[in-house]
């Protein structure tokens, strides 16, 4: 019997290590007009993946202009696995899928871009 409980605590801990958080930075630049109703799709993504526990840590929605005034939306958040974007379940899939619709090239730039980012000190540590 111990050595089952052994082999599955070693299972455990290795499915454990295989899922790494990973922070996302995301732009959006809504199509002219559609803007209000990428924001909704955007605020539904987001209800979509808390209530599938995906994510974790703060969720935040950012609302800006670029250079030529055009809307952009900014999103910072946590996936609870750096695979779950590569494993989307279905219903992430079809938000997406809708976000994409809304979505356009503006000014050179994508209509959508997403980076995995890591936080850094602000200042250097003095030793």
């Amino acid at each position: 019997m111990r050595p089952l409980i052994f082999v599955l605590l070693c299972l455990l801990t290795l499915s454990a290590l295989g899922e790494t958080p990973e922070t996302v930075l995301g732009i959006a630049r809504p199509k002219p007009g559609k803007e209000a109703e990428l924001l909704e799709a955007i605020r539904d993504d987001h209800a979509i993946m808390d209530r599938l526990g995906l994510i974790t840590g703060p969720y935040t929605l950012y609302q800006a202009s670029d250079e030529s005034g055009t809307t952009v939306f900014v999103v910072i958040f946590t996936w609870k696995s750096g695979d779950i974007p590569d494993h989307a379940p279905p219903e992430i899939r079809k938000s997406w899928k809708r976000m994409g619709a809304l979505i356009a090239k503006q000014n050179g730039c994508p209509g959508s871009e997403f980076w995995i980012v890591e936080p850094v000190p602000a200042a250097a540590s003095s030793q």
